[in-house]
């Protein structure tokens, strides 16, 4: 790692960040060393995922510091061998567990390129418990290696240490993402984080500052109720804060979203310092975890609504002609059928292919080929009615759906087509497009399958009357 000026600058920065985040946690601890999350938790995280290996230095060094400050503070008597021993001790369990947990989630996710938001949220809380986890086992080892008299009961200790940190990781990590970017702007932005606080936003800034307000209104009655009342169960009733909460997730931008998740669990760690509620504090410490979770999936819902939409818009539309395949035509004539037998209403069905395709394949290529697939498809779907249907059949067959129209009334339709479709032109063709029609009306009880056969064999007789012909069934 070579360290420029400008470099210098930014790590130093970097570490000066941290111990300010450490020492506003240290602020909210509701009893000694136990605080309701553990913020710099995420920005190690960040650190490493955004970083990778070039974060180890300075999160070394952030914690080393916060270790011989915290003795600072404790004014314990220890001495500076000590002190040193387990700042050392603290300073490798927290690189080793954030370095590998944190550049890993980064892999995975980098790995994703925002094409599936929905797994990347899975893979950042999935890698962030597990990084938690670590690093809880991996501080409990450092503080008794670093002090092998110092009596730990392990039971009730790793626990709220885990949350603590999980917490502060699934909450304040997105953030820090975004506070790394600013101190190193060459970063590409790959997790999207960054982009999002340059989107629109969906409502005003009003409207956002008034339903942060109902949110921390909510949460004051929570608080103040559980301390207040002699019932435990009463804490529980934070959770259903993930409620509010998602009305954000779902009216406002996802960068807004994660400021409002940053600003509850803060509101919610500092009622339970200032309140001093300890025996209530690991409910509040699963409930900043679990509404952190339910927001971020809440987040993926509206990318997973969308490539569904995708998915099925792809499912439907043909690749090359832009006009809906075969399947959902039969699947949209059906549903006209219904409603048209409900109506009385006549319904007429369309088969046509344009005359001598081979040969225009043969002589001018395919790619011209399928540049007059494609201008005859958009004709077609220009000269019909609006509540017309027209889908891609098959190669060169098109089919046109005439809702509301007869026999008679389809033939005509069929004959102005078949007199418009010479008029399109197709770069690098020097023949008019033709083509030769299948006319039919539906029957009484007739299935569409039974009805493209009658279609199909109007058609053959129209190729077999010279081509560019229209031909109807009775």
């Amino acid at each position: 790692m070579t360290l420029t000026p400008q470099s210098l600058a930014r790590y130093s920065l970097f570490i000066a960040l941290w111990l300010l985040v450490w020492r506003l946690s240290v602020l909210m601890e509701y009893q000694p060393h136990a605080s309701l999350w553990f913020p710099p938790a995420g920005l190690s995280f960040a650190a490493f995922l955004l970083l990778g290996w070039r974060a180890l230095l300075p999160v070394f060094i952030a914690s080393f510091l916060s270790t011989l400050w915290m003795y600072w503070l404790d004014s314990n008597i220890v001495s500076i061998q000590q002190q040193m021993t387990s700042a050392i001790w603290f300073g490798f369990a927290h690189i080793i567990a954030y370095g590998f947990g944190g550049t890993l989630c980064g892999y995975f996710l980098q790995r994703e390129q925002r094409q599936n938001f929905p797994k990347q949220i899975y893979i950042f809380l999935l890698f962030g418990g597990a990084t938690t986890l670590l690093a809880t086992f991996s501080g409990i080892i450092a503080l008794h290696l670093a002090d092998p008299q110092l009596q730990i009961n392990f039971m009730t200790t790793w626990l709220p240490w885990w949350i603590g940190d999980l917490a502060g990781t699934f909450v304040m990590a997105p953030i820090f993402i975004i506070v790394i970017m600013k101190i190193w702007p060459q970063l590409t932005d790959w997790t999207g984080i960054y982009q999002q606080t340059k989107a629109p936003k969906v409502t005003s800034k009003n409207q956002f500052v008034v339903k942060l307000l109902v949110l921390q209104l909510l949460l004051a009655v929570v608080m103040i109720a559980d301390n207040s009342l002699a019932n435990p169960a009463l804490a529980f009733a934070v959770f259903f804060l993930s409620l509010p909460q998602m009305w954000i997730v779902y009216s406002e931008s996802s960068w807004r979203a994660i400021v409002s998740l940053a600003l509850t669990s803060l509101a919610i760690a500092l009622w339970v310092g200032l309140l001093g509620m300890s025996d209530s504090a690991i409910t509040y410490q699963f409930a900043l975890c679990v509404i952190a979770a339910n927001a971020y999936f809440g987040m993926a819902v509206p990318n997973l609504a969308q490539q569904n939409q995708v998915l099925y818009q792809q499912n439907i539309t043909d690749g090359l002609t832009g006009i809906i395949t075969r399947q959902h035509f039969i699947e949209c004539t059906e549903k006209v059928l219904k409603r048209q037998i409900l109506n009385r209403q006549p319904v007429s069905l369309l088969i046509f292919d344009l005359d001598h395709f081979k040969t225009i394949n043969d002589t001018y290529g395919h790619s011209i080929g399928d540049e007059a697939l494609v201008s005859a498809a958009q004709a077609i779907k220009k000269l019909i009615r609006e509540g017309d249907l027209v889908g891609r059949f098959g190669g060169d067959e098109f089919l046109v759906l005439l809702p509301n129209q007869n026999l008679s009334e389809a033939e005509a339709t069929a004959q102005r087509l078949k007199r418009d479709l010479p008029t399109i032109e197709v770069n690098g063709l020097q023949l008019p497009l033709t083509a030769s029609f299948g006319v039919i009306e539906f029957q009484a009880h007739e299935q569409v399958q039974q009805a493209l056969i009658r279609a199909d064999d109007a058609l053959r007789r129209a190729k077999h009357l010279g081509r560019n012909k229209v031909a109807t069934a009775p």
